[in-house]
């Protein structure tokens, strides 16, 4: 009999009998904490949406520093609900007012530490076209010359997919693929445009500049011995094409 109970899956000896008294008397022992541990991991991932939600929506209408403090302050307010009256509603404690206490210390302790890096990380109006850019220098602004050379319009970007490219970093940017006449695919902003052509692999292939005089450019580049196709001098494997 126990060889047949045995066969067909059920327990048949005292060791695996006591095994499975074993495990359940953990599971009944640990069984409430299992469950908090549980409705605390749900209430915590829930409130780490509520933080990128709530910065995500207040990203380009308030600083940077005050959507992090803001979205924190929602997120630490729905985690102390839900772990006060969900997760651990059946805990009776007396010392309520120094858990609430402690548990906003260390929430704030945690918005601190995550503003003071997002500070760290951040330059003040960088944002800016003309604002700082620690690469070039200080006061590197006041070495703009124009005489020659206004704007950098547009980016010419070589690859075997151009139109796959072009849907990859529109999704990233979050910005709609179009068309130039030519067809192929572009992705325009408010000062420039990305054009996206075939090539062998994936390059910068080209810059167009916007000049003041397109002829005189295209003279000095004849004259330094680059190569002249039109408009266009090539620089480095680079193609700079010039437009008014």
């Amino acid at each position: 009999m126990t060889s047949r109970l045995a066969t067909a899956g059920v327990p048949g000896t005292r060791e695996e009998l006591s095994q499975l008294s074993l495990i359940r008397d953990y599971y009944l022992r640990f069984r409430v904490l299992i469950y908090e541990i549980g409705k605390f991991g749900v209430v915590g991932l829930v409130a780490t949406v509520i933080t990128f939600a709530v910065q995500n929506a207040l990203y380009g209408h308030a600083g940077p520093t005050t959507s992090v403090v803001v979205a924190n302050a929602i997120a630490t307010c729905f985690a102390y609900l839900g772990n006060r009256y969900w997760a651990f509603r059946h805990r009776k404690t007396a010392k309520m007012g120094r858990e609430t206490v402690l548990f906003v210390f260390f929430n704030l302790v945690g918005t601190v530490i995550q503003t003071a890096f997002v500070d760290f990380n951040r330059t003040q109006d960088s944002d800016g076209v003309l604002g700082p850019y620690t690469v070039a220098g200080p006061n590197w602004q006041k070495f703009i010359r124009k005489d020659t050379t206004q704007a950098l319009v547009g980016l010419e970007v070589e690859s075997p997919d151009p139109a796959g490219l072009a849907a990859h970093w529109a999704k990233i940017i979050e910005a709609p693929v179009g068309k130039n006449a030519a067809g192929e695919p572009t992705l325009s902003f408010v000062n420039n445009s990305f054009r996206f052509i075939k090539g062998p692999k994936e390059v910068l292939g080209g810059l167009v500049v916007k000049v003041n005089d397109v002829a005189k450019v295209r003279e000095a580049a004849k004259a330094r011995g680059l190569k002249v196709d039109g408009d266009s001098f090539h620089l480095c494997g680079v193609n700079f094409r010039l437009v008014a």
